[in-house]
């Protein structure tokens, strides 16, 4: 019987100590959003990421319109990503701003909507939104809201749950 019990328990601890394994393993890993997407005057490059959960965001995301001479270029810090599967939003601080004449005056921050189709996407190419804010950057993103179709670029967004 002391030996029945002596194995029940050592078979429970290691089931205990696998199961923490497989839970660490699974939330371990980073959720990222990156990308460049082409607008004909207009260029949105971004790389932002974060733990799996959502925790810790980090990255850039950069805005050029060439139709200003020199271009206009507006940078920001990322300060929030939410990844859900391969649609992804990120908010970032506007940290800089060159050029544009005044065309971005009041601007403080960027909020960027993408959606990753895969590598081959049977035709379905990837989407994607960005537009400014006067309103100050924060930690929480808004869900994935209306994208349009990206004609030249990629996106690329990884779910550390799936």
């Amino acid at each position: 019987m002391k030996r029945l019990l002596a194995a029940l328990t050592l078979a429970l601890l290691v089931s205990f100590a696998v199961g923490a394994g497989v839970a660490y393993a699974a939330g371990t890993g980073s959720d990222y959003a990156r990308g460049t997407v082409n607008q004909g005057l207009q260029q949105w490059t971004f790389s932002a990421s974060s733990n799996f959960n959502g925790t810790e965001p980090r990255g850039t995301v950069k805005f050029t319109r060439t139709d200003f001479d020199p271009n206009a270029v507006v940078t920001g810090r990322v300060t929030c990503l939410l990844v859900n599967g391969s649609s992804a939003s990120i908010v970032a601080e506007v940290t800089d701003i060159r050029n544009g004449g005044g065309a971005f005056t009041g601007v403080r921050s960027m909020v960027i909507s993408a959606t990753d189709s895969g590598k081959f996407p049977n035709n379905t190419p990837d989407l994607f939104n960005g537009f400014f804010s006067g309103a100050p950057a924060t930690n929480v993103c808004p869900p994935p809201g209306f994208q349009s179709t990206v004609l030249d670029g990629e996106v690329i967004v990884n779910d550390a749950l799936t």
